[in-house]
Order: structure tokens, then sequence, then C-alpha cells
């Protein structure tokens, strides 16, 4: 009898396990499923590429309003400085050919272009060195679930860009207010300064966040802004004569190619002043000597142009593959 009834309770047991009952009371309740859950495989998520753009546009913009002060700094440091130049220079046309011959004027203009690729290079590093590493963990977490690669890069490169537009417009309108405009043989001078300081600052930007996407925290990014500026300056081309070797690694440099671009819209070859013969037949010529570098025709401005875009380019490959050895899936 009394086995009868152990089996009875047995069978009433077995019988409630399978019920639905046990299912939806028990072990959805209580997580008793252990062997559900152990064979269960989480299934990622396949996302709306443009809605993961535009997603993530909306939310890098947000961070950037907010953020006042540095959005502030960020605009109005290459006006500052293109306005503390005119003050440094007072009154003289660093661009303008005047009646008389000046020897100094053609170093003048090299070094007020200069301090335009000098200003833009440093805005675009700036702005840009935090922007990946700062969200490490962030995008991390969200890459394994279903976040697009192109989709957080795009949305970087576009708000930068505009950003960049921004930064551009205030800092033309200070050049044409500061300083009067050279006869550029090649293409207007607002559009030309236009396309050259917006290609100098998207360089810049897009070192940034290939170095961004390289260091391993935000201390390291903000100990790199000097290590990818001083050469930047030192093979620019203007305060050295760049020869050999120099004269290849230079190429490698945003700076290069836009003093290239600036001096051709300047035309700065057209400022050196003719050699001058004594009577005694002893010539005279100026310290600053006519160079291909700024040559005023328009393949040269298209190269410089060119190369400013190649070497966006390359950051950018480069920035993707950094970020894709971080995926651990």
């Amino acid at each position: 009898m009394q086995l009868d009834n152990q089996q009875a309770v047995l069978d009433t047991a077995n019988k409630f396990q399978k019920s639905q009952y046990y299912f939806k009371y028990i072990r959805q309740k209580f997580g008793t499923d252990h062997q559900s859950q152990v064979t269960a495989k989480p299934q990622k998520v396949k996302g709306n590429f443009i809605r993961q753009v535009l997603i993530l546009c909306q939310r890098y913009y947000q961070l950037i309003v907010r953020d006042k002060v540095n959005l502030i700094i960020s605009l109005l440091t290459a006006p500052i400085g293109v306005f503390l130049i005119n003050l440094a220079i007072r009154e003289k046309e660093p661009f303008i050919l005047g009646n008389e011959e000046n020897l100094a004027l053609p170093s003048l203009a090299q070094t007020v272009i200069f301090v335009f690729t000098s200003a833009g290079i440093w805005v675009g590093l700036a702005t840009s060195l935090q922007e990946i590493v700062k969200e490490n963990d962030i995008y991390l977490r969200e890459r394994l679930v279903n976040l697009n690669l192109f989709a957080y890069l795009k949305s970087k490169i576009s708000v930068l860009s505009i950003l960049a537009f921004l930064q551009t417009i205030l800092m033309v309108g200070v050049i044409l207010v500061a300083f009067s405009p050279p006869e550029s043989e090649t293409i207007s001078w607002l559009a030309g300064v236009t396309i050259t300081t917006f290609l100098t600052l998207f360089a810049s930007l897009c070192l940034g966040l290939m170095t961004s996407a390289t260091v391993k925290n935000s201390t390291q990014a903000n100990s790199a802004l000097p290590l990818l500026l001083l050469p930047q300056i030192i093979f620019s081309g203007v305060l050295f004569k760049i020869e050999g070797f120099g004269k290849y690694l230079s190429w490698s440099m945003i700076s290069r190619w836009s003093v290239g671009a600036y001096g051709s819209l300047v035309n700065i070859n057209s400022l050196v002043p003719k050699v001058k013969v004594l009577p005694d037949s002893t010539k005279i010529e100026a310290p600053f000597k006519i160079t291909e570098v700024y040559n005023p025709d328009w393949s040269n401005l298209s190269l410089n142009w060119q190369m400013l875009l190649l070497h966006s380019l390359i950051y950018l490959a480069i920035t993707w593959m950094m970020q894709k050895r971080k995926d651990i899936i």
C-alpha cells in the first residue's frame, strides 16, 4: 500500500513537471531552467546602418553642444590666433607687393601662412584627440550587441566635419577682415583660402581620430599632441630648408601641403624682389629664394589639395583598422 502511494506521488510529480503550470510558475519565475540557460546562445541583433548613423550623430552632437566651454574654445582658437598676427605685424600687408621692393616681404608672407596652417592643425588635433579613446568602454559594450563600425566612424566624421566647417567660416572671416587679398592666378582668394583651411582642419581631425583610436587612455592622447605637432612644424619647409631624406619625410606632413596651398594662392614667388646688379657687377639677391612649392599654377594648387585629401583617407583607414582590432567576438 505504501509503495503504491509513493509511486502515485512520483507519477503526479512527473506529470506536474511536464505541465505548463510548472514551466510558468516554477521555471520562468525562479529561473530553474538551467539546461536552457546553458544551451541558449545570445543572438546578435542586426542593426540598421542609416538609423545607427542618425542616432550616433544625434548623441555625439548633443555631447558637443552640452560642453559649451570646450565648444567655444574650439571655435575661437584659430580666429583669435589669426587676429593676433594682424596685431603683431601692425599695418603691414604681407600679401601685397607695394610700390617699393621689400626684401622681407616674402618671408613675412610665408610666416603668416605658416601660422594659418599651424592654427588649423592645432585646432583639428585638439578637437579630435579624445573623441574615440574616451568612449572605449561604451564602444566595446555596444559593439558586442549590434554597433556597426562604419556607422560609428561615419557619425564621428560627419559631426566633426560640420564643426570643421564652422571653424573654417570663422577663421576665413578673420583672414578676410585682417589681410588684404592677393591677386590669385588660379581661383578666387575667398574660395581658395576656404578650401585650403577646411582641408587642413579635416586632415588634422582625421589624424587626431587615428591617434585617439591607437592610444589606450585619455592621458596618452593628451601627451601625443606635442609629439604630433612638432614634426608638423619642423618639416613644414618654413623654418628650415628641407633637403635629402627630410624632403620625402615632409611629404607625410599635413603642414607641407597646407603651406604649399596657401603659398600658391598668395603667389609668394611674385613677392620676391628681382636680383639687383651693382655697377661693379656684384649681384644682390633676396634672402628668400623662389621655390616650386609656391608655384601659382592650378596643377600645384590641386596637388596640394589632393595630398591633404589623401592624408585624410589614410588616417581614416588606419582608424578603422585600429578600431577593428578591438573586437573580441
